[in-house]
């Protein structure tokens, strides 16, 4: 595309007019007749050095825009990840919930939680679901903590799976 070209129009119109209507039509800049060498080289120089400059804004403009949008899916994951371990407790009405996910290079796992501030299974019973990433290989687990004393029956310990597969 040539849209990032630089363009001079040069004009034998001598009116203010002329000079008007080529810088609306998207000229960097215009030079009516007669002008002199030195002038145009300079003209050239100053607008080719102006494009640089704007090709450069450009490109960090657009750097930029591509890092916004990373850290916006980043955060649309996050609070995807921090709803569905606050449903799995609420669900199994559970002491507290956890999800950690964790892929197999040396990255910190992730790790979301819901109700109590650290995960401790020494007062409480666990109940457990692997997530799965597309290719089926474990990537994490979803755990809610619930009352020792409580007993799950099968469906509520199978309600798990289906929120640990989303």
């Amino acid at each position: 595309t040539t849209r990032a070209l630089p363009v001079i129009m040069l004009s034998a119109g001598a009116d203010d007019e002329s000079g008007v209507e080529g810088i609306q039509v998207g000229a960097d800049d215009y030079m009516v007749k007669p002008f002199t060498a030195a002038e145009l080289v300079a003209r050239v120089r100053n607008t080719m050095r102006l494009a640089r400059v704007r090709a450069a804004h450009t490109r960090q403009l657009s750097a930029l825009a591509d890092t916004a949008a990373v850290i916006a899916s980043g955060r649309a994951l996050e609070e995807a990840f921090q709803t569905v371990t606050e449903q799995a407790r609420a669900l199994l009405d559970g002491i507290a919930a956890e999800v950690v996910v964790a892929d197999s290079n040396s990255r910190p796992k992730l790790r979301f939680t819901s109700g109590l501030d650290g995960m401790s299974t020494d007062t409480a019973g666990s109940v457990r679901a692997v997530i799965r990433g597309r290719g089926g290989e474990p990537i994490g687990t979803l755990t809610v903590l619930i009352d020792a004393t409580r007993r799950l029956s099968d469906v509520e310990r199978g309600l798990l799976e289906p929120m640990a597969n989303m």
